[in-house]
């Protein structure tokens, strides 16, 4: 298994992945797959090359024999703040393998080589798995939580890690 930065032309693939991780694990994301499946090409090509070489934004790909079988992405919301990590996703086949703490990895490394000294994400209180994966590598609850974005019923929660401490 690898993790690298998706490429600027990859935007179909990249599209295919988060559409399938949107389908797959709608709960863990606020936005919808009938949402995002409507968006144009273009969009798409946008994002894409954002990820892709962009300081601000970044996305990542885990690949086995080719097949994208996981991603995450970060992005700095705004100066000062640290890097939220978003997009994170593993495809069931892939768990419990190494993806997702690669992908966290390579997220932590963007962050770093931009001066952050953390990156923080929103995970949903009932996903156990994903918040466990954040546990073990070294992410720390910051006591703040909100509503969902799509479902208000839901209680996303806050956490952080240093980009240097790697369980």
């Amino acid at each position: 298994m690898t993790v690298r930065r998706v490429r600027a032309g990859e935007w179909a693939r990249w599209r295919d992945v988060r559409l399938r991780a949107l389908r797959e694990s709608p709960e863990a994301f606020g936005s919808t797959y009938e949402q995002e499946a409507a968006l144009p090409a273009e969009r798409w090509r946008e994002r894409t090359a954002a990820g892709a070489a962009g300081e601000e934004r970044a996305l990542f790909v885990a690949e086995v024999g080719g097949d994208w079988v996981g991603c995450a992405g970060c992005f700095v919301e705004s100066p000062g703040a640290p890097p939220a990590v978003i997009s994170m996703w593993v495809a069931p086949e892939a768990r419990r393998r190494g993806a997702g703490r690669m992908l966290l990895d390579a997220v932590r490394g963007w962050a770093a080589e931009g001066g952050a000294t953390s990156v923080r994400l929103h995970v949903v209180s009932t996903q156990q798995p994903a918040r466990s994966l954040y546990e073990s590598c070294g992410f720390t609850y910051t006591g703040r939580s909100e509503p969902g974005r799509r479902d208000s019923s839901q209680l996303l929660l806050e956490m952080e890690v240093e980009v240097s401490r790697i369980p």
